[in-house]
Order: C-alpha cells, then sequence, then structure tokens
C-alpha cells in the first residue's frame, strides 16, 4: 500500500497478492458507496469497478492473482486516466 499526500488531498494505492486467482477472487473485499451507480471502466481487457463514497473514489479490479485499488479526492476522469496509466505501453481501449 502506498499513500500520497499533498494540498490537502489524498491518494492511496493497494496491491495484494494471493496464491491463485480464485483466491483474488474471494480475497477482493467489500467497498462502501453512496447511491451512486457502480462505473465499470474496460482497459486492457480488465474491468476496473469505479465507486464513489460521497465523492471520494475507489478503484478496484483483479488482475490475475493480484487484488488492485486506487482511491482518493478524484473524479471519474481522473480515475480512468490514472487506471489508463497503469497500461501505458500496452495497447489498450
Amino acid at each position: 500500500r502506498a499513500d500520497y499526500e499533498t494540498d490537502g488531498e489524498s491518494i492511496s494505492v493497494f496491491v495484494r497478492q494471493f496464491a491463485t486467482m480464485e483466491d483474488a477472487s474471494i480475497g477482493i473485499g467489500t467497498f462502501e458507496k453512496d447511491g451512486t451507480d457502480v462505473v465499470q471502466y474496460e482497459c486492457n481487457g480488465i474491468v476496473h469497478y469505479i465507486i464513489s463514497n460521497n465523492s471520494y473514489n475507489t478503484a478496484t479490479w483483479t488482475n490475475n492473482t493480484l487484488v488492485c485499488s486506487i482511491s482518493g479526492d478524484l473524479t471519474v476522469s481522473e480515475t480512468e486516466k490514472m487506471i489508463n496509466s497503469i497500461y501505458e505501453g500496452e495497447d489498450y481501449k
């Protein structure tokens, strides 16, 4: 886990590796959310779920045996840009 803070805004990046893909799918956990719909954002063939909780967004996804999330004072657009940056140098849509 890595936490970044600047000018009163924060971003957290979390990556956890499991022994198997099945363990990873179980280990994703739960996230608090408000009444806003969950955004499903596909990048690099992976569905990323963007969840809002009182204007604080969390993107979460699994990639093989990894469970990942990015949380912070981010808009959905900023969250999508951060997700895209993870796969820079790879072909993605």
